[in-house]
């Protein structure tokens, strides 16, 4: 019965391993088809990451061989395909990663200072948010009978202060009143009968009050702003004229208010962003950083503004976060068209920091024009890729070929010897009937640029189409003193005798 048994085991191990076995040839094959077939990358050019991920899907690209990466960008939205790292057309070869980068939208740090919206309406004050892409603008209503319905009344934070894309904003706009006409007097007191304005006491005045009092009184009123370190951000500090001073329209007024509570810079050239970083939120200041090409490892702070002094809190300090050396790619045999694409494309990115300048000169050469012949990059020549400090400069020599001149009224000897003279081929011939040029002279040649060895097209005049008139003669060359022929002894005897047959 044991041995039974042992048998029936046996039997069904077998088969369980045959089975195993035939799995494991389907899997290898489907493997080995697998590691065969190829795959093509397409133009991801004004796709989104969903449809780089159907792709991958639909062609059984790892996870292994596809990344993303992110960067702000102002003019696509976010997730749309801005660049990738496998050209289009290219088979993706085993071991071969492509890399995509998408857009992570506008950058919500990027700063803007409020412009002054007084009198326009909720249309153009909601256009210039959504021009500049910010995303925390909200609307109120106030009744305000100075102002017409539908028009700016204010806006927090106050115009002129510089705000990020992604703070929030609050606009507020007025429902009307006396019929929507706008009351241009909003304090009567302050006009006299003279037509003098008596200036209020702004201590009694918020900055805003102040703002809106200027607004709408005929005086050129302005706004300084100090820090304080005893009173609140907002608040009056001084006035000129003082408070009860009569003035004409058109005069000047200030107003002095704090702008916040003092806080002295500190110079973070040198340091990393996670210093300053650190040191900002400290001290209530808001860090902006802005990555910039430089002749500095990357990572370190290379700039700030303001770079030193004493600021409010809450004020915006922006600091430059070296990207590193710029990187320039060797475009010997390939095109200038590339060349001068790729030093386009540097100097636009990171705030146009790059500065990459570039000088053109041709050379005589065999290659098509247009090929970089060589390049040298600050005047030593370049071999393979280089990182080199912001505005340097990249030298091309470029194939310029040759230039083949107008000969047109020339000999046809002379231009076939100027052809020689530039290395170019013998030339193709065409002749033609002409009325004013004379025979074996030129009526026509190719001009412009030429490669070496490449043949010249030309016309060479016949002289006038006979037409079998007995007196139709063939234009000549002008006669040289050294070509006229002297006076024979039979041309004086009839030019004699003509004269005495007319005596």
């Amino acid at each position: 019965m044991s041995v039974g048994n042992a048998t029936m085991k046996t039997k069904i191990l077998a088969g369980v391993a045959g089975v195993l076995l035939v799995a494991l040839g389907v899997t290898g094959g489907y493997l080995l088809l697998s590691k065969d077939k190829t795959v093509t990358v397409p133009d991801f050019t004004d796709q989104t990451r969903t449809d780089v991920l159907n792709w991958a899907d639909e062609n059984k690209v790892s996870d292994e061989q596809l990344t993303f990466d992110y960067k702000y960008d102002e003019e696509k939205d976010k997730d749309a395909v801005l660049s990738q790292s496998i050209n289009p057309d290219t088979k993706l070869q085993e071991g071969d990663v492509l890399n995509v980068t998408l857009s992570d939208g506008a950058d919500p740090e990027t700063m803007f200072i409020l412009p002054d919206f007084s009198g326009q309406t909720k249309e153009q004050v909601e256009a210039w948010f959504k021009e500049h892409k910010f995303t925390g603008v909200s609307y109120q209503d106030k009744t305000d009978t100075s102002v017409p319905e539908g028009t700016f009344v204010s806006i927090n934070p106050l115009e002129g202060k510089t705000v990020r894309r992604k703070d929030t904003i609050i606009v507020t706009l007025s429902t009307g009143g006396n019929n929507g006409t706008a009351n241009v007097t909003p304090n009567p007191d302050s006009s006299s009968a003279d037509g003098k304005i008596t200036i209020p006491d702004f201590s009694q005045y918020t900055y805003a009050q102040a703002y809106q009092w200027g607004s709408t009184t005929n005086v050129k009123m302005s706004f300084l702003w100090e820090t304080s370190k005893t009173q609140e951000a907002n608040t009056f500090i001084r006035q000129n004229p003082a408070a009860g001073t009569k003035v004409n329209p058109g005069d000047a007024v200030t107003a002095t208010y704090v702008s916040g509570y003092p806080v002295t810079l500190v110079n973070f050239v040198g340091k990393t962003k996670k210093d300053a970083e650190s040191w900002c939120n400290t001290n209530k200041l808001n860090p902006v950083f802005v990555d910039v090409y430089a002749a500095a490892d990357a990572g370190k702070i290379v700039s700030m503004n303001p770079s030193a002094g004493i600021v409010p809190e809450t004020a915006t300090i922006t600091f430059g976060v070296s990207a590193g050396y710029v990187p320039i790619n060797d475009f010997t045999g390939k095109t200038q068209d590339e060349a001068l694409a790729y030093i386009a494309d540097i100097n636009a990115k990171y705030s146009a920091s790059a500065g990459i300048k570039y000088v053109l000169n041709g050379e005589k050469s065999t290659q098509p024009i247009g090929t970089v012949l060589h390049q040298y990059t600050n005047g030593v020549e370049q071999k393979g890729k280089v990182y080199c400090a912001p505005g340097s400069t990249i030298s091309l020599t470029v194939s310029g070929g040759v230039t083949v001149p107008d000969m047109a009224g020339q000999s046809e000897e002379a231009f076939l010897a100027k052809l020689a003279q530039l290395n170019l081929g013998p030339g193709t011939r065409n002749e033609e009937y002409s009325d004013t040029v004379p025979a074996g002279i030129l009526i026509w040649n190719e001009t412009g640029s030429k490669n070496l060895y490449d043949k010249v097209a030309y016309t060479i005049s016949i002289g006038v189409m006979w037409d079998g008139s007995q007196n139709q003669v063939q234009p000549t060359p002008e006669a040289t003193p050294e070509s006229t022929p002297a006076a024979t002894e039979e041309t004086s005897s009839t030019d004699t005798s003509d004269e005495s047959s007319e005596g």
